[in-house]
């Protein structure tokens, strides 16, 4: 059985595509899966608290920096909403013109909490923990 066969879903308020990661796993096999796992997992992680940290000092570079990375992760992983609010803070960080990214920020960072809690329920749900 696959890990594309052997998984049930569940409801997410990241907005996570879950057949998105399904496949993604699915593509590393039985044997790398649960490694990228622990990486996204960590990966994501780290973006949110660099986001956290960022938002809280106003500091742009580290909002640009982490946002940046977190486009890339959300789009491999299908997460569209949290990838399009990613694409908003790190324009903005860019431009000194822009002044609240507040609204964006505070749905960020609700829809990174709910992935990371996402990522380690699948982890569970999907036996990839080692």
């Amino acid at each position: 059985m696959t890990i594309e066969d052997s998984y049930q879903g569940a409801s997410d308020p990241s907005g996570l595509e879950e057949q998105t990661l399904i496949r993604l796993l699915g593509l590393a096999g039985p044997t790398d899966a649960p490694e990228l796992m622990r990486r996204l997992r960590a990966d994501v992680q780290t973006v949110a608290a660099g986001m956290k940290a960022g938002l809280a000092r106003a500091d742009r570079a580290a909002m640009r920096k982490h946002s940046h990375v977190l486009l890339a992760i959300a789009g491999t992983i299908g997460a569209p909403r949290i990838q399009a609010l990613a694409t908003q803070l790190n324009q903005c960080a860019k431009d000194a013109a822009c002044v609240d990214a507040q609204p964006q920020a505070v749905e960020l960072m609700h829809r990174l909490d709910g992935l990371i809690h996402r990522l380690q329920s699948m982890t569970v749900e999907l036996g990839l923990e080692r």
